[in-house]
């Protein structure tokens, strides 16, 4: 992707890196061919699940649209420079995530067999909280040296580390969720979020700029996982 999009960008111009993003993906399509020929399609298997396929679509809908309604929101009303600034925040948290992503893609296929790691997801939980102080700790240190241009998003940065805690205590329950092939709280939950966010960013990115965007989010996340720890806690009952 790197490649192609630098090499496109020179040779047909901002058009050219969504090209080459676009063209990186055809790298998997041997190994597609490649599982299509061992693997047959089972529609038996497809059809009793039918329900749970089509709400973890739905649920990767909503997933998709909170994470790109905030960029929709900051560029017109505050301008594309602090949208740099805050979409730096984001990258910062995608990368605390990833390791808690790591663990959820392994305690996913254990909790579908009912071996549940309790343990695990609590040192993930515990992992995530350490990520987070050192997010707010080390990025005013780091930032201003590595990236002097973007001494701004060290606030931004620093609020959107601690949304790693309850982004992890989701990502644990979702696995459990995931595991009983249930999918309906996760869908109240991303509606839960995107009720959070959208009011918030409004509300907060006025009062307090783009540092209430980044609040937002974290209220967002915040609401999602206290929603997901209610219903585990069998508190909230769902049909």
């Amino acid at each position: 992707m790197f490649v192609l999009a630098i090499s496109f960008y020179y040779s047909f111009g901002i058009e050219g890196i969504l090209l080459g993003y676009a063209l990186s993906f055809l790298v998997v399509v041997k190994e597609t061919i490649t599982l299509f020929k061992k693997e047959k399609i089972n529609f038996k298997l497809f059809k009793p699940r039918l329900g749970f396929v089509l709400n973890n679509y739905y649920r990767e809908l909503l997933a998709v649209f909170s994470s790109q309604t905030d960029k929709l929101i900051i560029a017109p009303i505050f301008g594309f420079s602090i949208l740099g600034n805050y979409h730096l925040g984001i990258q910062v948290l995608m990368i605390l995530t990833i390791m808690p992503s790591i663990i959820f893609q392994l305690t996913l296929p254990q909790d579908a067999s009912g071996k549940s790691h309790t343990k695990i997801k609590t040192y993930a939980i515990i992992f995530s909280v350490i990520l987070a102080i050192l997010g707010v700790v080390v990025s005013p240190l780091v930032i201003p040296i590595i990236l002097p241009a973007y001494v701004e998003a060290v606030q931004i940065i620093q609020i959107l580390s601690i949304a790693i805690i309850p982004r992890t205590i989701t990502a644990m329950i979702f696995s459990k969720i995931l595991g009983k092939e249930t999918s309906k709280p996760m869908i109240i939950g991303s509606c839960i979020f995107l009720v959070i966010q959208i009011p918030g960013m409004l509300i907060l990115g006025e009062i307090f700029g783009v540092n209430g965007v980044a609040v937002a989010l974290v209220f967002a996340e915040i609401g999602q996982a206290v929603f997901l720890i209610l219903y585990e806690k069998k508190i909230i009952n769902i049909a």
